[in-house]
Formats: structure tokens, sequence, C-alpha cells
């Protein structure tokens, strides 16, 4: 993976500035976002657990389904479409943690800021402002809170 390190050539950085600055749909939210404005910054929220099917309910947080109506279900065709607001059947999440995308050209990991320390001056909410933990004594971008059952 190429690094935007503080002593790297102008070709990498290019290539690392547009990965960071490419515009994505989270995946679980629908909302827009950059990987700049997202890494370590948990504005969505996931499920770590596993959907017990027997039970119909996360096993992390113990959320069951919401009952559809279908009342709802069929709103959306008929006189009712103004009234018509879907529930889904579970929400996104119950654990804070980064946006995420199929489509993002970077692998949905936790970030070196040694490997991106020409693009912090840059970064909103700043570096102090995100989720951040030492490895190695090495700092690094939390993608997602750690999970402890």
């Amino acid at each position: 993976m190429e690094k935007a390190s503080l002593f790297s050539s102008n070709p990498e950085i290019k290539k690392v500035i547009k990965k960071y600055t490419a515009v994505l749909e989270c995946s679980r939210c629908n909302k827009i976002y950059t990987e700049i404005s997202n890494v370590g910054c948990w504005q969505c929220k996931y499920h770590p657990g596993v959907l017990d099917h027997d039970k119909k309910e996360w096993t992390c947080c113990g959320e069951k389904a919401h009952l559809v109506s279908n009342y709802n279900s069929f709103a959306r065709y008929g006189i009712w479409k103004d009234k018509f607001s879907p529930v889904p059947m579970y929400s996104i999440g119950c654990t804070p943690c980064d946006h995420l995308s199929y489509d993002s050209p970077l692998p949905y990991k936790d970030v070196n800021v040694e490997n991106i320390a020409q693009l912090i001056p840059f970064m909103h909410p700043e570096l102090t402002e995100r989720n951040y933990s030492l490895k190695d004594r090495k700092p690094f971008l939390l993608r997602k809170k750690p999970f402890i059952p």
C-alpha cells in the first residue's frame, strides 16, 4: 500500500490523497463521506455479534427484530403513500465504527498514522479528536470500537 509519510515522493503522496479524498457512500447508513474525514471518527454503527436466528436477536446487544406490519409493506402502493414510514427490521448496529463502503480503495483495517503523516494537517476533525491506539509503540487510527463480550 502507498504511504504518505513525511519523506514520501510526490507521486506516492498523490496516490494516497486520491484514495483518501474519494467520495463514498456508507453501505450501512447510506451517508456520503471521504476516508480523510472518516477514519478513526466512529460516525456509524455495526453489530459485532452474530444474529441468532432461533431467538431472532443479536448476540452482542440482545436487540430483537422489530415487527413489520403489512400496512407498512403495502402502503407504498396504495393511497396511504404520505403516511408510509418504513421501519427496518433491525438497527444498523450497537457499537461505534467508521463508515464502510465496499467501493473504497482502502482496506477496512486500522490505519498507521505514520503512513498518512502528510494528510494530518488536512484532517477535520483533527487527529487528537479521533479514536486511536498504540500498537507496538506506533499510533493507529481505529476503524471500530473494540468489542468486549
